[in-house]
């Protein structure tokens, strides 16, 4: 699966440079380790509701848990690669982990 994004002229509502991608990003599949760490982790902040910061380092503070949440499993499910997903995951990880300690 692709997705593109593309850039474009528009004058007096007519098109005058046609659209040509400026990037392009290519999603792939999850290795089933990856699935089921993900599945585990989707299952632990299920039932949580996260409303204050979460520190994960000294220079890392998560700000909206929900939002980073989101964005951070969407980019572990679809990275075209394992190691584009574990950066993602570790990060999910980390913030698990921080919720755990602070509880």
């Amino acid at each position: 699966m692709r997705a593109e994004s593309c850039r474009g002229g528009v004058e007096n509502g007519q098109t005058i440079v046609p659209c040509v991608p400026i990037f392009t990003i290519k999603f792939g599949t999850m290795s089933n380790d990856t699935t089921q760490q993900v599945n585990e982790l989707r299952a632990f902040f299920q039932d949580k509701t996260i409303t204050k910061p979460v520190r994960l380092s000294p220079a890392e503070t998560v700000v909206d848990v929900p939002r980073f949440l989101d964005s951070h499993f969407a980019m572990a499910t679809h990275a075209s690669d394992a190691k584009g997903a574990d950066v993602f995951l570790q990060r999910i990880i980390k913030l698990r982990k921080a919720v755990e300690a602070g509880e």
